[in-house]
């Protein structure tokens, strides 16, 4: 894991800690949709904003939403992808929270998906998440953010494309060409949350006790 400090217009706040907070007013992708949380009139919100062209069609794993503060002055950016298991492309869900806890303190949001395993395989994701923040950082002085100070953070499979970013930064092997091309995909901080970083090892953690994962989308099975 990665540790920075992010200087606001109004003081340094830790962002390790400030994100780690935040966890627990995330709702589990498992469990009802939440309400959505109303914007603060003092925040631009821009939802379904194409990253990339949707692949297949119809899709939203190449979409983001932002929430920024009104403000000239660039402020740091936080990326934030919801995990699924990589069963869908939902890494926009709950980013109106996210939000909600950082925006007053000066960080913008961007809720990014990024597509399923079921509609791309290893390493789309990372070259997903790697296409989101090439066009942000493109985008940045459009909507007011500081390309140098860019963090990300997510958990589960929304961790794994977190730790990923935060290791892979700009390796050219790594970079795929998803959206837009030629600024860096690297990021200054990273708070991966109970990220799978050992594939080898899950089968030997899964409980023996739980229900198949199909009634665990409805509420059942493992906890």
């Amino acid at each position: 894991m990665l540790r920075s400090r992010l200087r606001t217009p109004s003081r340094s706040i830790p962002l390790l800690v400030l994100l780690t907070a935040l966890v627990a007013d995330v709702a589990s992708p498992w469990g009802p949709e939440p309400y959505p949380q109303p914007p603060s009139p003092d925040v631009d919100v821009t939802k379904d904003r194409s990253y990339a062209p949707a692949r297949p069609a119809g899709t939203q794993g190449h979409k983001l939403d932002r929430f920024v503060r009104r403000s000239r002055r660039p402020a740091p950016l936080v990326i934030f992808t919801h995990g699924s298991g990589w069963m869908a492309d939902n890494g926009r869900m709950d980013a109106d929270k996210v939000a909600a806890q950082l925006n007053p303190h000066g960080f913008a949001l961007a809720g990014v998906a990024v597509r399923s395993g079921s509609q791309a395989q290893f390493p789309a994701q990372l070259h997903d998440i790697k296409g989101a923040l090439r066009w942000l950082r493109a985008n940045a002085g459009k909507y007011h953010l500081n390309p140098e100070r860019f963090a990300i953070m997510g958990e589960f499979s929304g961790g794994w494309a977190t730790t990923m970013a935060a290791v892979t930064g700009d390796m050219p092997k790594l970079e795929g060409t998803v959206g837009v091309n030629g600024p860096s995909s690297s990021v200054q901080a990273a708070v991966p949350f109970y990220p799978p970083v050992d594939f080898r090892q899950m089968d030997a953690h899964m409980l023996t006790d739980c229900t198949p994962r199909k009634d665990r989308i409805h509420g059942e099975g493992c906890p």
